[in-house]
């Protein structure tokens, strides 16, 4: 009858970008990698709103490095509270290996695989670090 039983439809809905990103998230969990996407743009830019909107839908921790960095600027435990505090009040960019470092820290205690990383990279240098200290941990 000449039927393969194809019937034309491969299951694609036309979403390839949201589902490439979902399956790679999957791909990276199984691994025992983080997922982790960066969300960049200027201050009042609306990365915030769509973060919480991301998170709101889909199984992802959303991190602030800049939330990350007054925290530990904060608190009064903290080995980089000073020069953290220092770097801000100079206008200056925190070294990358601290950024870094506090992102991770906030990563493995949340237990959780997927992240939105808002605010970070800053430039290239932080993206460099980044790669440099996390390696083959995550999937960017």
């Amino acid at each position: 009858d000449g039927d393969d039983g194809d019937d034309g439809d491969d299951g694609d809905d036309g979403d390839d970008d949201a589902e490439g990103g979902d399956e790679r998230a999957r791909a990276a969990s199984r691994m025992g990698k983080m997922n982790v996407i960066f969300v960049l743009g200027g201050p009042g830019a609306g990365k915030g709103t769509q973060c919480a909107y991301i998170v709101e839908e889909f199984d992802f921790v959303h991190l602030s490095a800049g939330d990350l960095l007054r925290a530990e600027r904060n608190d009064p435990r903290s080995e980089f509270g000073e020069l953290i505090s220092s770097y801000i009040k100079e206008g200056k960019i925190v070294p990358v290996e601290i950024t870094v470092k506090l992102l991770l820290n906030a990563m493995k205690e949340s237990g959780r695989t997927n992240f939105l990383v808002d605010g970070f990279p800053r430039n290239a240098d932080n993206l460099d670090g980044w790669k440099r200290v996390v390696g083959d941990q995550a999937e960017v």
